[in-house]
């Protein structure tokens, strides 16, 4: 008996569907095999997730009002005073919190090495090069961050107003045993509790750090002993700043770049394969060959299609699933919260609802549609995607 080829890719079509193990970890190699079919098993299958482009439509370009408003808020209170050079969000693609260092991604020219990183008009630290030998940033456009309090920051011209009345009080801020730390205080008044501390304008030295950025709390240090007992004087108590944000649970930051300046980014096209997608998980005819790696996202018109969890010479499969990192989510009024999707990290008294829009950025793709808030519990929120159409083909592109 003669066995047709369009029988057996009908059949290798459904078993893939049912999730048979051994013909999906052999996609692998059948996929070459496969695409000649896909588009008659394509005519024959309804679309999996189904498609209201005019509801789509109108949740990406919320999303994008979203996001082009966020970012605008992350960029104030950091302004250059060059017209050459602009703010653009960072990444963070690494947290180093036992060397007090982030890992972030930057283009590799138009950089500088001590460049202030920001976010909100917080001063979190400075690039350094990605070698700690180096003088520039490099290395693929990865760059360290050394956050306040690290002995490879440099110091900080800042200051506090005790008052309204009275001038401030200008201090450098260096790095000390327990984190960032007050030396040569132009006056031995001490702050109010809470005080806050900012940099201050040192232009006329040559120092062309932004004025204005806030550098964190100042607080005394707890417990400082004398000999023989006893706490010390409150007019000898040393005193530390400590950062008004955690630098650790941030998903970017702010940096100075020049105009113009080009992210270096992989990126490519597919085609989604229907005949061997199924919910939750979708296979590309692109694969490593193509430039495609494992973690590195999947969109189509601005709309989160997942994360690639496999990648083979030819083809990939994608996790239907947001990434790991911040987003935004948009609350009926337009309240925009920030979270990873932990419960941990959420403001004290915000609780998400169902349906509520969740928003997720990326520094080509800004303002992508991640999907709906699906379920809350007590460890976070899940998140439902948006649905695609399976006939169009998709944007993958580096995380």
């Amino acid at each position: 008996m003669i066995v047709r080829p369009a029988l057996v890719v009908a059949a290798l079509s459904v078993a893939s569907l049912l999730g048979v193990p051994v013909v999906r970890s052999a996609e692998q190699a059948l996929t070459p095999l496969l695409r000649p079919g896909d588009a008659l098993v394509r005519a024959c299958l309804p679309s999996p997730d189904g498609i209201d482009r005019v509801t789509r439509t109108a949740d990406v370009a919320e999303a994008r009002a979203v996001w082009d408003a966020w970012t605008a808020a992350l960029r104030g209170g950091a302004r250059p005073a060059d017209a050459r050079r602009e703010l653009a969000l960072a990444p963070v693609v690494e947290v180093r919190a036992a060397a007090q260092e982030l890992v972030v991604r930057v283009p590799e020219d138009g950089v500088e090495v001590d460049t202030p990183v920001t976010h909100h008009g917080v001063l979190l630290g400075f690039l350094r090069p990605w070698r700690r030998d180096g003088t520039r940033v490099e290395s693929g456009g990865l760059a360290r961050v050394a956050l306040l309090g690290n002995p490879s920051a440099r110091p900080v011209a800042a200051e506090w107003a005790v008052d309204e009345q009275a001038s401030p009080v200008q201090f450098l801020l260096t790095s000390g045993k327990d984190g960032p730390s007050i030396a040569h205080a132009s006056e031995s008044r001490h702050p109010q509790p809470g005080q806050l501390a900012w940099t201050r304008d040192v232009s006329l030295l040559g120092d062309t750090l932004p004025p204005g950025l806030i550098v964190g709390r100042i607080v005394p240090e707890e417990g400082e002993e004398v000999p023989g007992g006893g706490l010390a004087d409150r007019r000898e108590v040393e005193h530390l700043v400590r950062p008004l944000l955690e630098p650790t649970t941030l998903g970017h930051v702010v940096v100075e770049v020049a105009v113009g300046a080009p992210w270096p980014l992989r990126g490519a096209t597919a085609d989604v394969l229907a005949s061997t997608s199924r919910r939750g998980r979708l296979r590309l005819a692109a694969g490593r060959w193509d430039g495609v790696t494992e973690g590195d996202l999947v969109t189509q018109d601005g709309v989160l299609v997942g994360v690639v969890s496999s990648a083979g010479p030819w083809t990939a499969e994608v996790r239907r699933a947001v990434p790991p990192g911040q987003l935004l989510v948009v609350s009926p009024d337009g309240e925009v919260t920030p979270t990873a999707g932990t419960s941990d990290d959420w403001p004290p008294g915000w609780r998400p609802e169902p349906g509520w829009l969740v928003v997720t950025g990326h520094r080509v793709d800004g303002g992508l549609l991640a999907g709906e808030v699906a379920t809350v519990g007590p460890a976070g929120l899940t998140v439902a995607l948006p649905p695609i159409d399976p006939a169009a083909s998709v944007r993958i592109v580096e995380r």
